[in-house]
């Protein structure tokens, strides 16, 4: 462009200055630059080539797993992974008393999805209940009514740390917990919808009443061991707490006794996730939608402060 630029003012240059009679030097001078810059072309190419950016733009292939694996698939499968097979397979205990909830509420009858394994002794002294975690199920080790693994598969079994040899585990869905178990999902009687956000506020009390309520009903009075972890230790610290002559041993596995005020301050930002996905509905999603994209973020932002945590793996054997 340069060199042709030159070449062109020169002959305009050029061409002015014959019909004035001046041309002389100064256009010899300048006739003789271009042609040096003339004999560089083979070098610096006054052409100048366009690019197509169809063709020579390369940028990035988005691809995003995280979110194709949430296209087209359920609620459950989506977010729960092996929970989601806890469809059948559970046994149903249904309790016809009024349920009071701590903080206010009455269900006229609940009733508990629970699994179990190993064999209730004669004394009916070997039981332990191994309470779950917030959204888990009762499904926690596989057997012949369900043989998909359980959250716990590798922890229940002969020989293992729950020592179906041994002991006899049980394991409830907790109140609230839908699966299987009385829950905002399930129908209210008296208006013959889900209960969705009309459901009582459950708390850790509430979980641990009903599971002693199974314990009534099995005619276990004392047992063997309490056994959870995250709130499932929060429960068996509970069971303790409100059951101290019916509990001979507790373990609780990274839980607390009480949430920090950053605890509760992340369970705000997760319900706000939740309930900032447009399949909220007021939590009357029931039917038409399901809050996928909201519940998957809030899980997110619920194990962001866990991997700061230490972690420390001491075996876990009960005797």
């Amino acid at each position: 462009l340069l060199l042709a630029g030159l070449a062109t003012r020169t002959r305009q240059l050029e061409s002015v200055t014959m019909k004035l009679g001046q041309g002389g030097p100064f256009i010899g001078g300048l006739r003789r630059t271009i042609s040096r810059f003339s004999a560089m072309r083979g070098y610096y190419s006054p052409e100048v080539k366009h690019p197509r950016m169809e063709q020579e733009f390369k940028g990035m292939q988005p691809h995003f797993p995280c979110l194709d694996r949430l296209k087209g698939s359920g609620p459950v499968s989506a977010l729960q992974g092996a929970y989601g097979e806890t469809i059948s397979g559970y046994k149903l205990f249904n309790s016809s008393h009024p349920f009071h909830f701590k903080h206010g509420g009455v269900l006229p009858q609940i009733q508990l999805a629970y699994e179990d394994w190993g064999e209730l002794n004669a004394e009916k002294s070997n039981a332990i209940i191994l309470h779950t975690g917030l959204s888990a199920s009762s499904h926690a080790k596989s057997h012949n009514d369900n043989p998909s693994p359980g959250w716990w598969e590798k922890f229940i079994g002969p020989g293992k740390a729950l020592d179906t040899n041994k002991f006899y585990v049980v394991c409830a869905n907790v109140i609230g917990g839908c699966y299987g178990s009385s829950g905002p999902s399930h129908l209210n009687p008296s208006t013959g919808k889900e209960y969705a956000m009309t459901f009582p506020l459950v708390s850790v009390e509430d979980m641990v009443c009903a599971q002693f309520l199974l314990m009534d009903r099995l005619g276990i009075g004392t047992v063997h061991a309490v056994v959870g972890s995250s709130l499932g230790g929060m429960q068996s610290l509970m069971s303790a707490a409100i059951h101290p002559t019916r509990v001979g041993r507790v373990v609780s596995v990274s839980a607390c006794a009480r949430m920090h005020p950053t605890s509760i301050a992340f369970r705000y930002v997760q319900r706000r996730i939740l309930m900032s996905d447009p399949n909220w509905r007021d939590g009357r999603y029931y039917g038409i939608s399901y809050p996928r994209m909201g519940m998957h973020l809030a899980r997110l932002a619920a194990v962001t402060p866990v991997c700061e945590w230490p972690v420390t793996h001491p075996p876990l054997v009960l005797s």
